[in-house]
C-alpha cells in the first residue's frame, strides 16, 4: 500500500485532510474516524494519522473528489470548537503509532515501524493557522529571560522534571563484545579507526570495543594534546577576521529578537513564516525511518541537542551562513558526540565545556568571544523550540550528505534526532535554554591556563609596539 500525499489544514471548527490519489474509485473509500484516529483506504492508497486532538463525524462532515486535481478532500469537526490543533506540519507525528515513549528502565532501543501500508512519497504544506495560533503563544511564553515560578503553569512544570546541574550516576558499561554508540547507543560495526576508513572527524582509535568511558577519557586527552597555546595567543591578539564573525547575527538571533519586541502580531507572523517547515523540509522528513524510541537516558538525550546545535552555530557563524566544504568537518569535529561518540554528559555544566575545549583545540579560529557569540546563538535556537531545532538538524543533514564518510553521522544520529526532536518537549527545552542562559563558565574550567595565555600575549604584543616605536 502507498502513503499518498496529503495536508491537514484547520479553522476553528473543522479539519480539513486534502488526499491526493490517482487512479482510485470513489465507490471504494474507506474512511475511519475515532477520536483523534483518521483512516483512509482506497487500494492502493492506505494513510492513518493520529490527530493532536479528537474529531467527529457529523452532519457537518463530508468528503468530496476533485477530478481536475484527482484529490479526496475530507472535513471532519472538531470534538471541541475553538481547539487548535498544534504541530500539523510535524509529519512524524502525525503518522506515528503513538506519542514517543521513554523509560529509563528499559533497555530495548527503539521500535521501528516496517511495512504498515506505506510508501511514503510527498507531502504538501499544512495550515498556518498552528503556528500562528500555537507557536505565538509558546514564542510569547519563551521570550522572557526567566521562566515564571507558577507551579500551575504546566509548561513549567514540565521543564522541572530535569535537574541540568544534578550529576547522575554512570549508567553500567556495556558488556557485550562490540561497543554501542550512536543515538540511544542503538548502533555498532559503523565506525573503523580513523586509520583505515579515512575518516576524518572520528577521533576514537578502537570504536568498536570502546565503551562511553573509554570514550570519553580519550576525548579529553586527545583534546589535551591538540590545544595549542601560540594558536590561542596568536587569535588572541590578531582578531580581525574573527571581529567579523563576531558582528555577523545568526538568523534565530533576528527572528528570536524581533518576537521579543513589542511588535504587532502581524509582524510576528511574518517572522513565524520562517519557522514553518517548507515543503522541502517535510518531504525530507518522509524520507526519514519511521521508528518510536524507548530512550535509555532521557537527560542526555536533550542534552547533546546542544552539541549539535553548538557546532553549527559555530561553522554557521564563521561562514556568515553559508556553508563551505569545510563544513562537515567543522560540525564533526566541535561536536563531543559525533566526533568522539560520548554522550555521557549528565550535566549542562560538562556538556559545555566539552565543547568549549573542542572549539579551542581544533578549528581555524581559537577564541573565548567567538565561543560565547555561539553560545548565544544556541540559546536563541532553544528559544524558539523544537521546530527550529528540527529546521537546524534537516540542515546538518544535508551538509553531512556531501562526502563519503560523514554521511554515516545521518545514521548514527540526525536521522534519529530530526524524528525524536519532533516529539520532544518545548517546555523542557525551554528550561534547558534558561539553565543556559545563566550558566556561566569560567575560563580556569577548561584547565588550559587560559588567562595566563591572554596576559603573555599581551605582554608580547607591547614589547613588539615599543620595538616598532624605536
Amino acid at each position: 500500500m502507498i502513503t499518498p500525499t496529503f495536508s491537514v489544514e484547520q479553522d476553528t471548527d473543522f479539519i480539513y485532510i486534502n488526499i491526493h490519489a490517482v487512479f482510485i474509485r470513489t465507490q471504494n473509500v474507506e474512511i475511519y474516524v475515532e477520536e483523534n484516529v483518521f483512516i483512509f483506504s482506497a487500494t492502493p492508497y492506505y494513510l492513518r494519522l493520529h490527530l493532536p486532538g479528537n474529531v467527529v463525524e457529523d452532519k457537518f462532515s463530508k468528503m468530496s473528489y476533485d477530478i481536475s486535481s484527482e484529490t479526496v478532500k475530507i472535513k471532519l469537526s472538531k470534538e471541541t470548537s475553538g481547539m487548535v490543533f498544534h504541530d500539523l506540519d510535524l509529519i512524524s507525528t502525525l503518522l506515528s503509532r503513538s506519542k514517543t515513549s521513554c523509560d529509563k528502565k528499559t533497555t530495548a532501543p527503539i521500535i521501528e515501524i516496517i511495512n504498515e501500508k506505506n510508501t511514503q512519497e510527498n507531502i504538501q504544506n499544512n495550515s498556518k493557522m498552528t503556528l500562528e495560533n500555537g507557536l505565538v503563544s509558546s514564542i510569547d511564553y519563551c521570550t522572557k529571560d526567566t521562566i515564571q515560578d507558577d507551579s500551575t503553569n504546566s509548561l513549567y512544570t514540565e521543564g522541572l522534571i530535569f535537574d541540568w546541574e544534578l550529576p547522575q550516576k554512570a549508567p553500567e558499561q556495556n558488556l557485550h563484545l562490540y561497543a554501542s554508540y550512536g543515538f540511544n547507543g542503538q548502533y555498532s560495526n559503523y565506525i573503523k579507526s580513523p586509520s583505515d576508513s579515512g575518516n576524518d572527524i572520528n577521533e576514537i582509535n578502537d570504536p568498536e570495543h570502546s565503551t562511553s568511558t573509554s570514550r570519553s577519557e580519550e576525548r579529553i586527552l586527545k583534546e589535551d594534546l591538540k590545544f595549542n597555546d601560540e594558536h590561542y595567543m596568536a587569535d588572541y591578539i590578531e582578531d580581525d577576521e574573527i571581529q567579523k564573525c563576531l558582528k555577523w547575527k545568526s538568523q534565530e538571533y533576528i527572528i528570536l529578537r524581533s518576537l521579543q519586541k513589542n511588535t504587532s502580531l502581524e509582524e510576528k507572523k511574518k517572522k513565524l513564516d520562517t519557522i514553518i517547515l517548507t515543503k522541502e523540509e517535510q518531504l525530507e522528513i518522509l524520507k526519514l525511518p519511521r521508528k518510536e524510541y524507548i530512550i535509555d537516558n532521557l537527560k542526555s538525550t536533550y542534552l547533546c541537542i546542544l552539541s549539535l546545535l553548538f557546532s553549527y552555530a559555530y561553522d554557521a557563524r564563521t561562514t556568515q551562513g553559508e556553508p563551505t566544504s569545510e563544513s562537515p568537518w567543522t560540525i564533526g569535529k566541535l561536536s563531543p558526540i559525533l566526533s568522539c561518540l560520548d554522550m555521557s554528559f549528565s550535566t549542562i555544566r560538562q556538556i559545555v565545556i566539552a565543547c568549549t575545549r573542542r572549539a579551542l583545540a581544533y578549528p581555524l579560529y581559537r577564541h573565548w568571544g567567538l565561543i560565547q557569540k555561539c553560545w548565544e546563538d544556541v540559546y536563541c535556537s532553544l528559544k524558539l523550540g523544537k521546530r527550529w531545532i528540527l529546521k537546524i538538524f534537516l540542515q546538518i543533514r544535508r551538509i553531512f550528505e556531501q562526502g563519503d564518510t560523514y554521511y554515516l553521522y545521518n545514521k548514527l544520529f540526525l536521522d534519529d534526532y530530526s524524528v525524536w526532536i519532533q516529539t520532544a518537549s518545548d517546555s523542557v527545552i525551554w528550561s534547558l535554554a534558561h539553565e543556559l542562559h545563566h550558566l556561566e563558565i569560567k575560563k580556569d574550567e577548561i584547565n588550559w591556563k587560559l588567562e595566563e595565555l591572554e596576559t603573555t600575549a599581551n605582554n608580547i604584543y607591547i614589547e613588539q609596539k615599543k620595538s616598532e616605536t624605536n
